[in-house]
């Protein structure tokens, strides 16, 4: 493809608000939202064993959009596929050498605002201060604001992970890379305008 890409400056407005990705520093806990993707809890595991936070949650069920995580993760070269989303990625975690005392595991979630709620609800009482969240780059922007509104007051560090071969420099070289990335964007104009989310926003209800 040619690089005069029709509206090019927006293309890269785009990219920079939906590819975030922050400098980490120590948190209370790493959580990976649900997606049929390994890659996702190696990198947990990585930062895990680096030291940057004692805990790794997963979350996740499969997606409301499949009957059941077999059928979501039907592009895994895997046998023997566990029940859950966040299953299969505390395997990962363990094969990747996390302890199992360290891996939490939320198993309900259908879709992203359920990881960021039931995360916040399985970890409340716990005077978090900061977590680390680790997921796909192309749904880091979505994935920030969804659990900056389920933890208010605390403070998220996202460690994003290209996958698809979606990335900031190259998201608008294939028509799905741009389709998806456009789909993030809508989304998250619709995520947030639901009814209470500008009071959940601005902590007028908090």
């Amino acid at each position: 493809m040619s690089n005069s890409y029709v509206n090019k400056r927006s293309l890269n407005d785009i990219g920079q608000f939906i590819f975030v990705e922050d400098g980490l520093d120590k948190a209370d806990i790493i959580i990976v939202p649900g997606a049929p993707e390994p890659l996702l809890a190696v990198q947990a595991a990585r930062l895990w064993k680096s030291r940057y936070a004692p805990f790794v949650l997963v979350s996740g069920k499969f997606s409301y959009k499949n009957n059941s995580f077999e059928e979501e993760a039907k592009n895994l070269e895997e046998i023997n596929l566990p029940a859950t989303e966040a299953e299969y990625l505390a395997s990962v975690l363990l094969r990747e050498g996390v302890r199992k005392s360290n891996i939490l595991v939320e198993n309900n979630s259908t879709n992203t605002f359920e990881n960021a709620r039931y995360c916040a609800a399985m970890l409340k009482g716990n005077d978090l201060k900061r977590i680390i969240l680790c997921c796909q780059a192309f749904h880091a922007r979505r994935a920030l604001m969804t659990f900056q509104s389920e933890f208010p007051g605390v403070e998220v560090l996202v460690a994003p992970v290209n996958t698809k071969n979606i990335m900031y420099n190259n998201w608008y070289e294939t028509e799905e890379g741009y389709n998806l990335v456009m789909g993030e964007l809508i989304k998250c104009g619709k995520y947030f305008t639901v009814d209470g989310m500008f009071q959940k926003i601005f902590y007028k209800n908090n």
